[in-house]
């Protein structure tokens, strides 16, 4: 339950800080003094953005933290951990928020995200706004309402966490089919494109390699002249350079011992001597081994020429890009084999998944039927009690293609006056009525379920009397089990507080500005302030005891 809120610096509230118990809490107050205000206030702390606005003084951080009793919520106590967040007997939130407009959050002073706060406080309060209304009318809350009230909470995650699964595998295969159908259209083209690259059978830097062995092969009758020429020029012709360096070597060997640099020289030219030889032995060697092969020729020059076409083809430069595009091409050509048994896996695992959330869908919608009657007849017995006596509510129930929520669609019908013509609640009902079945279903919700603590902001829209007076005791009544915090403008409704909140506004002093502020009433003070809602601020006998009567003083 919420314990404690504290406000300092926001919109037109100084600072104030309020302590809850449990029960029925009512704050009433004029018009305009700033009762919603706390609840701004107070959805900061269940993670709304911050605008830079509220502050109100910009010199000073705006500050709300509340405190709440939590009875050690397995749930909450989970999430903390989880997200490595003190755990306590209490939980403290708290945001701050400067006048740039940036905003921290705190819980159990650690640092929080604003999804934290979000999380966190589903388990901690339900806010219940005029405007809220509204979604009642809308068909996939109206069934949250249903599965809430018949506790399917894990049944429907089930449910939806199989659906999306489905929903994964159908997107999946129709990605694979079209797939499928695109690779298959060119198949051919694919095969022709890898018989022709698997044709060359490439190894390694083969297209280079037969370019250098072609060239040799078309100048390989030149190649041999000049390697004849030169091992000629060496040591077979009459005139052989060999022979010549010989007959030097000889002269200069007479006198190498005579000086260094005359050593050196024999040496240096015996070195060139030997080297020339090996030279000229190599060239014969070359010469041996070149042949003109007129086939081999032709062998390369088709292949090159196919070699180059695909090259020029696929915008390749090399052998080793021509062999990566043709694995390239072996992979998809692969891939078309497989699609198909990849579909038919997929089309089996949809068939399976499609079964199973029929069933689980089927389950869950004969748990709805049951309760649907269940729930309809609750909400007729509480109507009297809000004042809609010549009322009654039903549910249409009908089937609808399988969906995120089922295979169920359900609309909340009414009749305000026993017409005996039901009809959709957004057709039916007034907002005076429609906040009335809010109250009940919040009622009926908080009976099955572990609610936290309950706000309701102008719940007593478009009522009044008897009427009113019908509505605070049901507001008392579901106070019993649960803390339920309540604004109101009817005297009525706040006659059956266990506390009594009044806020009003108050000059600062030495200003002319005025600020929010809000005080818990005595006994004295709620017969004034009852007094003044019943009678419009005028003061006598008859109002003060019309005030006492409904405190039961």
């Amino acid at each position: 339950m919420l314990q404690k809120l504290y406000i300092k610096n926001f919109a037109i509230i100084n600072e104030i800080q309020l302590e809850f118990q449990k029960g029925l809490s009512i704050i009433t107050g004029e018009t305009g003094a700033g009762k919603s205000i706390l609840l701004g206030a107070l959805e900061l702390i269940l993670g709304q953005r911050a605008d830079h606005t509220v502050v109100l003084n910009p010199s000073e951080k705006c500050i709300v933290e509340a405190q709440f009793q939590t009875n050690e919520n397995a749930l909450i106590n989970q999430y903390l951990q989880q997200n490595d967040f003190e755990v306590f007997h209490d939980i403290i939130i708290r945001r701050e928020i400067n006048a740039n407009g940036r905003s921290r959050a705190f819980i159990n002073d650690s640092p929080a995200r604003l999804e934290d706060l979000a999380t966190i406080s589903q388990y901690l309060v339900d806010l219940h706004r005029q405007f809220d209304n509204y979604d009642l009318l809308q068909k996939n809350e109206q069934l949250s309402i249903i599965d809430d009230y018949l506790s399917l909470d894990k049944e429907r995650e089930n449910f939806q966490q199989q659906y999306q699964q489905l929903l994964r595998v159908q997107q999946e295969l129709q990605e694979k089919s079209l797939a499928a159908k695109n690779a298959k259209a060119e198949q051919d083209y694919l095969q022709f494109i890898f018989e022709e690259i698997d044709a060359l059978q490439l190894r390694g830097n083969e297209i280079e390699e037969w370019e250098q062995e072609l060239s040799i092969l078309e100048n390989a009758q030149e190649i041999k002249d000049i390697l004849l020429q030169g091992a000629d020029l060496l040591r077979h012709n009459e005139q052989a350079i060999l022979d010549k360096l010989q007959i030097l070597a000889k002269r200069i060997k007479q006198y190498a011992h005579l000086s260094s640099e005359l050593g050196d020289l024999d040496n240096r030219l015996n070195s060139s001597i030997e080297e020339l030889k090996d030279i000229s032995t190599e060239l014969e060697i070359q010469e041996s081994k070149l042949n003109t092969d007129d086939e081999r020729i032709f062998y390369l020059r088709e292949k090159l020429e196919l070699a180059n076409k695909l090259l020029l083809k696929h915008q390749l430069s090399d052998t080793q890009g021509l062999i990566a595009f043709g694995e390239e091409i072996s992979n998809k050509l692969f891939a078309i084999t497989t699609i198909d048994s990849n579909i038919e896996e997929l089309q089996n695992q949809h068939s399976l998944l499609k079964n199973t959330c029929a069933s689980s869908s089927q389950q869950l919608s004969k748990k709805r039927l049951e309760g649907i009657k269940i729930f309809s007849a609750a909400v007729n017995e509480m109507l009297p009690e809000v004042g809609l006596i010549n009322s009654k509510f039903d549910i249409q129930h009908a089937y609808k293609n399988m969906s995120a929520n089922g295979i169920d669609e359900i609309h909340f019908l009414f009749d305000a006056n026993n017409t005996g013509k039901l009809q959709a609640m957004q057709k039916a009902v007034s907002g005076g009525e429609m906040s009335r079945i809010m109250l009940i279903i919040k009622s009926l919700l908080a009976h099955v379920a572990a609610l936290p603590c309950m706000i309701f902001d102008e719940i007593d829209t478009g009522i009044s009397g008897e009427t009113a007076l019908k509505v605070g005791k049901v507001l008392q009544k579901l106070a019993k089990n649960h803390q339920v915090i309540s604004i109101t403008h009817l005297p009525q409704i706040a006659a059956q507080a266990n506390q009594h909140y009044f806020v009003y506004k108050e000059k600062v002093h030495e200003k002319d500005a005025q600020q929010t502020n809000i005080k818990i009433l005595g006994d004295a003070e709620r017969v004034q302030v009852i007094s003044a809602m019943l009678s419009g601020k005028q003061e006598s006998e008859k109002f003060t005891a019309a005030a006492e009567e409904l405190l039961g003083l």
